[in-house]
């Protein structure tokens, strides 16, 4: 068994614990102030414990409920790492339906965006948004305010210079902070170029080489495969690789088990499988190995078309690994479910 799910059991145990005492604490409580109180505190008393034993159900069903679903999500994972380990998941005739309706629908082509810089600073800020977003809503959230103070009289508390003045600086303060994110897009290349001086010379050609090649996007995800190089960006760091450096090409499966945390709890949310393709570089390179999430049907369209060679299917690493959701960026609408059938069910 996982630390993970040791640690699951674990706090599923200690919150029935704790909510066995916290129960029996209350009912002999309010069962002494029942037996020594008046006839109307004591139909008060029935009153409040009606109430309690309301929340005390909805605890205990939500609670059910989640261990349910933890559960359910653990069996299906088990079958779901079976097949990804055998080989078998890939290989499955509806997987394969699905995969050619894909790739039918999506031919290769190469980027839409005017310039490698433009393309990258789009999927930086997109990245950061994702997770600081309310950041940028903050001046117009105090703009929405402003509104409810100058609307009941005409001027308002404070006039309408007051509104203005607010909006004017909503848009000063959201332009400001989109202007400085834009200037950190441009690190993710020069860092990359920083520790690959060996790049530096061929740095305009690997730009074009980003822009001309057949691209695979996902979210904030890039990878182009060019006629020489094979480039990958995730919205925070930059690869570049020449074919012929590449020792190998790996995929992995990780299994993300999302919860919400308060100060001393968390809860079990549901999952998200993530399909990752691995680019392993050749000796000598700082970066040894740098892994991207795509779709998964994405993935095996680069393997088939630009590594045929490369023997994949039976060496499919599967991972899980637990994250929050206050730092967790969700790829569910632009990535496609794994296909189950009752075997990973």
């Amino acid at each position: 068994m996982s630390n993970d799910k040791k640690q699951q059991r674990w706090i599923i145990g200690s919150k029935r614990f704790t909510a066995m005492v916290v129960t029996l604490a209350a009912f002999l409580v309010l069962l002494g102030l029942y037996v020594s109180g008046s006839d109307a505190v004591r139909t008060e008393l029935v009153m409040l414990g009606a109430v309690i034993c309301l929340f005390i159900i909805i605890f205990i069903a939500l609670s059910l409920s989640n261990e349910s679903r933890y559960r359910g999500n653990n069996s299906i994972a088990d079958g779901f790492r079976k097949q990804i380990e055998n080989g078998e998941y890939f290989n499955k005739e509806s997987w394969q339906k699905e995969y050619d309706s894909y790739c039918a629908g999506h031919p290769l082509k190469s980027l839409s965006a005017l310039s490698f810089q433009s393309d990258i600073s789009c999927r930086y800020l997109r990245r950061l948004l994702k997770i600081f977003w309310i950041c940028v809503l903050i001046p117009f959230i105090s703009l929405a305010c402003s509104v409810f103070i100058t609307a009941p009289c005409h001027a308002g508390l404070f006039g309408f210079k007051f509104f203005w003045t607010v909006l004017a600086f909503a848009c000063m303060f959201a332009t400001g902070i989109m202007g400085f994110l834009y200037l950190l897009s441009f690190r993710p290349f020069s860092s990359w170029l920083g520790t690959h001086p060996k790049y530096r010379e061929q740095k305009d050609e690997i730009k074009n080489s980003y822009i001309e090649g057949d691209a695979f996007t996902c979210s904030c995800n890039s990878v182009v495969v060019g006629k020489k190089y094979v480039h990958a960006f995730d919205g925070t760091d930059f690869f570049t690789e020449e074919k012929d450096n590449l020792k190998d090409v790996k995929v992995q499966v990780e299994r993300l088990m999302i919860y919400t945390h308060s100060r001393h709890s968390e809860i079990y949310v549901e999952d998200e499988y993530h399909f990752r393709i691995v680019f392993c570089c050749g000796e000598g390179d700082i970066l040894k190995e740098y892994g991207i999430t795509l779709d998964q049907f994405q993935v095996k369209m680069i393997m088939d078309r630009f590594f045929p060679d490369v023997s994949w299917k039976d060496r499919v690493a599967f991972t899980e690994r637990k994250t929050y959701y206050s730092s967790f960026a969700s790829m569910r609408n632009c990535i496609s479910e794994p296909v189950m059938d009752d075997n990973a069910q």
